[in-house]
């Protein structure tokens, strides 16, 4: 429950008008964290350091840039970029197998010629 007190303090004299000046920014963040948008995450967080800065708080848009350098989010966005196996448009059933070979498993065979320039490729 709101009192009088509280939500006259929020605009208080010398106080922004606005209680959250940056909750834009705080809200497309979350968003693009929660859809696994990196692109969009570190847009938004160089627009509300951005802001901060312009509003005096250098030291905070600063831990907001280091935060976003040091996430290892990055690594993870790589599967996101994988192709899909294509599907009928109709059914959305699989139109081709995907299978997955360990390394020990692949047998690879060159004719003389092949087997002479990998060789000399890697000077074995």
């Amino acid at each position: 429950m709101f009192t009088k007190e509280l939500i006259c303090s929020y605009y208080a004299p010398g106080r922004s008008k606005n209680p959250m000046p940056h909750l834009l920014e705080i809200l497309k963040i979350v968003e693009g964290a929660v859809s696994a948008d990196h692109t969009k995450v570190a847009a938004y967080v160089e627009q509300l350091s951005l802001k901060m800065e312009a509003d005096g708080d250098s030291k905070g848009a600063d831990r907001l840039r280091s935060a976003l350098a040091k996430s290892k989010f990055k690594e993870v966005t790589a599967a996101k970029v994988a192709p899909r196996l294509p599907v009928d448009s109709e059914s959305r059933l699989a139109l081709a197998d995907e299978q997955i070979f360990e390394s020990e498993e692949v047998k690879v065979f060159l004719s003389s010629t092949g087997e002479k320039q990998r060789m000399s490729s890697f000077d074995l």
